[in-house]
């Protein structure tokens, strides 16, 4: 199956907990973004995570986190291509529609999609083809409802698509840190 981003109808989010809530309205995005990230992990929503920010129409990496060193190399690589300008047409397209997106399919080396370097060689893993997994992207909406960025979770083939309360729980915290975004 060629890569495909699909609109993913997120389920209404998941009622956070007061202590979480009251501990990511109490933080910076960056902190909260780290301690929303952990809470995802955690859970076991994903293999990796990378959150995003828009400043001024341009992409800013916020904070990523992986369930290993592989993925964290990765993630880190993929902020620093941000930094410098790369494109990410999958959080782009997120992020313009204010639509959650669930990216599937098989991902070539020579795919034209505008992925950052380093996370097209954390999903491909060193084969020339190979599909992706589950790429869930979550636009992060301000509080009067603008996209302001976006939160990313890929997991493995293996792993299946997100299940039970997890799509549920990843919207809550999306929704969380678009406030952050004020």
């Amino acid at each position: 199956m060629p890569l495909t981003a699909i609109p993913f109808k997120a389920p209404p989010p998941f009622e956070l907990p007061p202590v979480i809530t009251n501990e990511i309205g109490a933080l910076s995005f960056e902190q909260a973004a780290q301690h929303a990230l952990e809470l995802l992990l955690e859970s076991g929503c994903g293999d990796a995570f990378l959150t995003v920010r828009l400043d001024s129409g341009k992409l800013v990496p916020g904070p990523g986190l992986g369930a290993g060193p592989d993925a964290d190399q990765a993630l880190a690589e993929t902020g620093a291509a941000l930094t410098g300008g790369a494109t990410v047409n999958f959080l782009d397209e997120a992020i313009a529609a204010n639509q959650p997106l669930l990216l599937m399919g098989e991902l070539a080396a020579d795919e034209t999609v505008a992925f950052p370097d380093a996370f097209k060689r954390y999903l491909l893993r060193g084969a020339q083809r190979a599909p992706i997994g589950f790429l869930y992207v979550f636009p992060l909406d301000d509080t009067a409802g603008q996209a302001r960025g976006a939160l990313a979770i890929h997991r493995g083939l293996t792993a299946g698509p997100l299940n039970h309360d997890q799509p549920a729980i990843a919207h809550a915290l999306a929704r969380a840190l678009g406030e952050r975004l004020d």
